[in-house]
């Protein structure tokens, strides 16, 4: 019962035995032929100008025909030309004309270049489905060139020299050269499968958003749309879509009032627990810093010059840039009198830096000594700090 339902809806499309056969041969004769390539692309995250760039070369399957067509006749400089040109067409061909190199010669040279490139991406597929890839108002043209063949009197090469001086004859060159870069990337490349993340992070946002705070009528507005401490969890949530074990943040609350810095450190620390995540924070906030952080690297102009302990750190800072940011810090303390350490002298510069400290310019116990290469060494138990002269000075 079954397969006479089946053979009823075929009998639809194919009602004789002729057409039964003819579709049976095409199929067997489209399996003969390669495989046309697949291009898969995944987590694009509204990359657009990348995803563009890539759609245009193909991943490199453009490059890699042209080298097989010319790599015997044309130098690298030459394959790479033909290349960007498939890429874009518009483009190039504005650059081509400034630099004056758009003659009748050049034209010929690179339409017959083009041509014998889409005739090579053709091959691999039957004549129609060619011919569908094709732009209507230019098909009947592209069919005839792509697939002219030579005979013993000429009579096709001609034929295919005179539609190409019809083309030049009209101005039409630019316009047919686009066409053909377009038909080239269309062919280069027969299925596209995008897969992954295109514009969210993970399988699971909804549950990220529940997890940050975003609560759900917000969850499908605009950036703008969001003040700047939801903005920071949204952040946060496509952060801990990849279920991370370890998180940078970079100056993650730096633009946020002391509130709302308040309730995405508290979000943080919270997540840690939940989530046994380790993070490196980065800042330039001390206060954000003692809050969070179990241990700290206190660095200048990329020099790592004291690391130990968040209390240690507090309690006793003893390189002399750590004491002066220390001093730094203001005081709720309306009695506490403030002893802020002034820095003086000019920045190192951080291109070409001396081997010696880098904060020796600034700092008010430096000697020659200070000049020479500095070593990380254990002053306590956990506290390692650079500096030559820290015996002196502690």
């Amino acid at each position: 019962m079954r397969d006479e339902k089946y053979l009823e809806l075929l009998a639809e499309k194919y009602p004789t035995e002729q057409a039964v056969c003819r579709e049976i041969i095409n199929l067997k004769a489209i399996l003969s032929l390669p495989k046309g390539t697949e291009h898969f692309m995944s987590d694009l995250h509204g990359e657009y100008e990348a995803f563009c760039h890539i759609l245009n070369n193909c991943s490199g399957v453009i490059r890699e025909k042209v080298d097989l067509l010319f790599e015997d006749t044309l130098s690298d400089l030459d394959r790479e030309e033909i290349c960007t040109l498939i890429y874009y067409p518009v483009e190039k061909l504005a650059m081509i004309k400034k630099e004056g190199k758009n003659n009748e010669e050049w034209y010929r040279v690179i339409l017959g270049e083009l041509i014998d490139i889409a005739r090579l991406f053709s091959s691999k597929y039957t004549r129609s489905k060619v011919r569908k890839a094709m732009p209507k108002e230019y098909a009947y043209i592209l069919d005839e060139l792509i697939h002219v063949q030579k005979d013993e009197d000429d009579n096709q090469l001609i034929y295919h020299r005179n539609i190409l001086d019809t083309l030049l004859e009209l101005q039409n060159a630019d316009e047919f050269i686009e066409v053909l870069a377009g038909l080239i990337k269309r062919l280069a490349v027969d299925h596209l499968h995008i897969v992954g993340d295109i514009f969210d992070r993970g399988p699971c946002a909804d549950r990220i958003m529940d997890l940050v705070g975003i609560e759900e009528r917000l969850r499908g507005s605009y950036p703008h749309e969001l003040d700047g401490g939801r903005r920071q969890r949204v952040g946060i949530g496509r952060a801990l879509a990849l279920n991370p074990k370890f998180i940078v943040c970079d100056e993650p609350v730096s633009a946020l009032d002391v509130s709302i810095q308040a309730q995405v450190l508290n979000l943080l620390m919270d997540l840690q627990e939940q989530k046994q995540l380790t993070y490196m924070f980065v800042t330039h906030d001390l206060s954000v810093v003692r809050h969070i952080s179990d241990n700290i690297c206190v660095m200048y102009l990329g020099q790592l010059v004291e690391t130990c302990s968040s209390k240690k750190l507090f309690e006793k800072p003893l390189h002399p840039y750590t004491q002066a940011l220390l001093s730094a810090i203001p005081s709720t303390d309306v009695d506490r009198k403030m002893q802020r350490v002034q820095l003086k002298g000019e920045l190192t510069s951080p291109i070409n830096p001396k081997p010696g400290c880098r904060f020796a310019a600034r700092c008010p116990y430096a000697t020659a000594k200070c000049q020479e290469p500095q070593q990380l060494r254990e002053i306590d138990s956990g506290h390692f700090v650079q500096c030559c002269r820290i015996e002196e000075i502690d």
